[in-house]
């Protein structure tokens, strides 16, 4: 399931479009950019290829962490987390320091996720 050029594309256009991009403000929350991805997102991860977007998942049970999205893709019938993903809120989007944050959580909801 690769992204092709032209879903890339389509993705692209379609988030420069988007109502949940135009809301977007300095000032906005980071639940606004999650918005955002979770509607772009769904239009490519969709039920027909096996995946689900999900909002605000813990990497694993009993881990008080949580990534702002995961995408699962259901193989054999069980829904295996293939793709998390951190944003941070518009404010912070030129910040090297933040951008290194959302890096390293990634990084440690990845490595718990390994352990699963």
């Amino acid at each position: 399931m690769p992204l092709t050029p032209e879903s890339t594309q389509s993705i692209c256009n379609t988030m420069s479009s988007s109502p949940y991009y135009d809301k977007l403000k300095k000032d906005s929350l980071e639940a606004d950019v999650d918005s955002l991805w979770l509607n772009i997102l769904g239009l490519y991860f969709t039920v027909p290829k096996k995946c689900g977007v999900e909002q605000e998942t813990r990497p694993l049970t009993g881990i008080k962490k949580r990534a702002d999205l995961s995408i699962r893709y259901v193989k054999n019938g069980i829904p295996e987390k293939a793709i998390v993903i951190e944003d941070k809120r518009v404010e912070f989007e030129a910040q090297t320091s933040k951008r290194a944050e959302a890096v390293d959580q990634v990084t440690d909801y990845l490595k718990l996720i390994r352990t699963e």
